[in-house]
Order: C-alpha cells, then structure tokens, then sequence
C-alpha cells in the first residue's frame, strides 16, 4: 500500500504538505491539518520529542508522527513545534525500524528548516521538498499491515514508555484513534498541556510485562520520625497561578493560529489585489489602443477625401518614391505587443504585393521580408522559412536582371546592324526597313531625317499627283508593303483637291507645303 512521507510546523501558521512514491506534492487544507495539528506541546528543547498514532476514521488514513519543540520564525510564542510522519492507508508498525526512520527524517528536516531550534523562514514549503529529495528513499522501507476489524476506542491515550524502544513495539495492541507517546514524564505535566490533561483526569499509561497498565507514580518512602519535617504542600494560590499560566498557555496558541489564518488571508488578498490591477491595466491599454486606431483609420479616411486631383496625382508620385523607404523604416519599439503588431502590418503588406516577375516588385518582396526576419528574430520566432524566401527572390532577381541584360545586348547590337545596312543603302526603303523594325530605336531621328532628305533631294523628279508621303506608325504596326509601291509602312497621298490641301500629315520629320494661291498645284518642298 503506498505510504507518504509528512513535514509539519508553525514558523507562522500552521502547515502541512506530503509527498508519495511518484514525487507529487500535497499541500494540506484547513480540514486535513486539524488532523494532524497536535494537542501536547513541549515547554523548551530539552524536553525531547513526542510521538503521536493518529488514526483518521473520516478520511480512513494513519498516521506515525514524531515532532519536537522549535521557535517562531518572528517573535516569541509558545506550543511551537517542527515534526515530521508517514501516512498509509494501511496500520503502519509499531516498529524499532520505523521509529529509527522517524527520528532520522525529523533531524533531517529540523536541520534544514531551523537554526537554534527557531525557523529560518516564514514559510515550510522549500525547506519540505528539499528534505524530501535527502529522504525519498525511505518510502520503500516504512513498515505497514494490514488493517484489523477491531473496534476502534475514539478516545485519546497518553503513554510514557521509560525504554521507548524496547516498549513501543507493545503499542501494537492499542485501538484508540490518538495516542501521544513519550520518554519524558514532564512533558505532559507541563504548563501547556494542564488542561488537556485534566481533561483526560490525568490518566496516564505505560508498558509493564508487555501488558498495557495505568501508570503510577512511586510512592514516597514512610515518614521516618527521625527525617526533618517535610515542607507543607503547596498552597492554594500556587495551584490557581499554575491552573492560570496554563489556561494562559492554551490561549496563546488559539491566538497563534488565528494569526496564522490572518497571515494567510492578508497574502490572499495581496495577490488577489495585484491580479485586479494588472487586469485593469490590460483592459485600459486596449481600449486606448482600439481607440488610436479608430481615429488613426478615420483621420486617414478624412485626409483622404479631401484631396484634389492634383494633390492626389502629387501624393500618388511621393507615394511611389517613397515606398521602398517606407519599407526599410527600422522597428523602434522595445515591447512584444508592438513587434508583434509591425509583423503583422509587414505581412499583410508583402501579401498584397502580387508576384509578377519584375525586378521592382522583387526588390519589394525582398526588403519587406528582411524586416519580417529582423522582428522575428526580436520576438524569439524561427525565422528560417522567411530567409529561405529572402534567398529564393534574390536569386530570381539575378536571373531577371541577367536575362534583361542579355536581351537588352541583344537588341541594341541589332539596332545598330540594320541602321548601318540602311546607310549604307541610302534609300527610303532601307530606312524605313530600319523604322519598322525599331520604332523606337537607338537612330529613329537620324533615320527620319535620312527620310526627309531623300525626299527632298528627289523632289524636282516627283510629280504632285505622285508624291509618295511617309507615314510610320510610331508603334510599328505599319501595314505597308509590296513591290512597285512605296515601301512597307508607307502611305501614299495624292492632291485630288482643287485647293491643294492634303488630308493626312506627312510622316513626322517632313514638311508639306501646299500652294494656297493655285487650285491643284503643289508648292515646292
């Protein structure tokens, strides 16, 4: 049956805490320390110790318990006491062994809890699980049988054992549900345990031929005529001032455990009293917090509406520039609640970014992720997928910008070819063969005014009613082509007005003039 090891005392108030086989620790309530709270007491340290079988008939537990005197942890009260005990479901032995682990655990723990047999702390907790740890062991060894079906006496027993330990094993045939045992007479004579000796009509037992017997005191030799007279018997008085301290004593120790109960109560409180504040305090953050935020929205909301169209277009250009610094704004805030709520803001922003393959929306992603890592990294969190996102842009970036480098190579090395094929040609067509394969290349000026010249220098060959105008679309959707027409991209437009307007502009670079004063007659270009 599992047995627990028990520590007990009043540095304060009185506590009690218990320990099994599975290291769990029991702190006792007020109902289970009434079991265990001793009814005896020990005047000053040379007393001894007392041992106490206790038998709790509601809870269906036992009890071996061994306790001495000690001191408060502050100020001076008497019926103090440090003691320790094993607890089982079964009848724990009226054993020398068991009586040998009692007294080593009550040095154990009177050491580590006392100096000077007064407590080294108000409380008993830490000095209870450091004890525990010393004396774990002793669990596997305390004695324990099986309970008997004999009636049990629910009175309370005195025993004084003279040779403790060749007498305790006798106890064994004792049924009463409290037994106090000792090998100092004095203890239960002494000014602190009057009354509850009176109580039990000073009724005191003891061992004798293994037999359990009422003690007597020894008798007093006969008068001897020859002896000096004997001092009368105390007086009156003395008895009530001894009756008196006692009463005295008893009331001391209701007063020490009502202050213990008010100890308790007051640290009750005290914590109760810090939760509500910092409850209150949260709840107070919040609102102030929700309420930034409200006014924040509606403020933006505000401004927002009240733009003009060129304060927007304005404040569309500075949005623009101005995001990427934005984004490389350093966190400057020192709470988790603030680094916390930037990531979150940083999140949403690099969700709302679509993943097109460009270079500027890249470059981005990437330097709203680095300051993800960087408040990552504040708040604790592994930030090991977002550098593996960080690495994987980059190197998408590189692949971007070297194939926008290739191909920009690519096409200005063409540029250049098709242009210099064309001066070498010197004609219209050739150039715009060039026009329509680079709208808007590196030479479309030069090319233009290449057009423009040619032109000019064949003029006096063309008729007006042949006049071929070049007209290229700047997009190179130019649909012109064919032989014996001019070339592809070309438009031709000839003066089918009496009034020598044309309808079209020639292409950009050349200059038309028309003869306002003649009906049908081109001017000269």
């Amino acid at each position: 049956m599992a047995v627990e090891l028990i520590f007990f005392g009043k540095p304060q108030s009185f506590e009690v805490f218990s320990f099994n086989r599975e290291n769990k620790f029991i702190e006792y309530n007020s109902e289970k320390r009434r079991v265990i709270d001793p009814h005896f007491f020990l005047e000053n340290k040379d007393e001894g110790t007392i041992i106490r079988y206790r038998r709790d008939l509601i809870n269906k537990k036992n009890y071996l318990l061994m306790y001495t005197y000690a001191q408060v942890f502050s100020g001076v009260r008497s019926g103090i006491v440090i003691g320790v005990g094993f607890s089982s479901k079964n009848e724990i032995e009226f054993s020398k062994e068991n009586l040998y682990y009692l007294t080593t655990l009550l040095s154990s723990f009177k050491n580590n809890a006392t100096k000077e047999h007064k407590f080294t702390e108000v409380f008993l907790s830490n000095h209870a699980i450091d004890t525990f740890k010393k004396n774990s062991n002793l669990i596997d060894f305390i004695k324990t049988k099986s309970n008997s079906n004999n009636k049990i006496d629910k009175r309370t027993q005195l025993f004084y054992l003279p040779s403790l330990e060749e007498q305790f094993n006798t106890l064994e045939k004792v049924n009463s549900n409290d037994i106090y045992i000792t090998n100092n007479l004095s203890i239960f004579k002494n000014s602190l345990n009057q009354a509850n000796l009176n109580q039990l009509n000073k009724k005191i037992y003891t061992v004798k031929s293994n037999s359990i017997v009422s003690y007597i005191e020894p008798q007093p030799d006969p008068v001897n005529p020859h002896k000096e007279k004997e001092v009368p018997a105390k007086t009156n008085a003395e008895k009530e001032i001894k009756t008196l301290r006692a009463i005295n004593g008893h009331l001391e120790k209701e007063l020490s455990d009502e202050r213990g109960k008010n100890t308790y109560l007051e640290r009750s409180l005290s914590k109760f009293k810090k939760l509500a504040m910092l409850a209150g305090s949260m709840a107070v953050f919040f609102m102030v917090l929700s309420v930034a935020f409200f006014f924040k929205d509606s403020w933006g909301n505000s401004k927002d509406n009240t733009k003009t169209d060129s304060e927007n277009t304005i404040a569309g250009a500075q949005v623009a520039g101005e995001e990427s610094d934005s984004i490389k704004t350093k966190v400057d805030s020192n709470t988790p609640l603030d680094y916390t709520n930037k990531l979150a803001v940083l999140q949403a922003k690099f969700d709302d970014l679509h993943s097109e393959l460009t270079k500027d929306n890249l470059e981005k992603r990437i330097e709203i992720l680095k300051e993800i890592k960087s408040l990552q990294e504040n708040l604790g969190l592994d930030t090991d997928e977002t550098f593996n996102l960080i690495k994987g842009l980059n190197k998408q970036l590189e692949d971007l910008n070297e194939s926008t480098s290739n191909k920009d190579d690519s096409n200005s090395y063409q540029d250049d070819i098709i242009f210099n094929n064309a001066k070498i040609e010197n004609t219209v067509k050739g150039y715009n063969h060039y026009l329509k394969k680079f709208p808007k290349g590196e030479h479309k000026k030069e090319a233009k005014l290449k057009i423009k010249e040619l032109h000019e220098k064949k003029g006096s060959d063309i008729s007006s009613d042949t006049v071929n105008i070049i007209n290229v679309d700047e997009n190179g959707d130019g649909d012109g082509d064919s032989e014996g027409k001019p070339y592809e991209g070309l438009e031709t437009q000839t003066d089918d007005d009496s009034n020598g307007d044309s309808e079209g502009k020639p292409y950009e670079g050349l200059e038309t003039q028309t003869d306002d004063d003649s009906n049908g007659n081109n001017g000269n270009n």
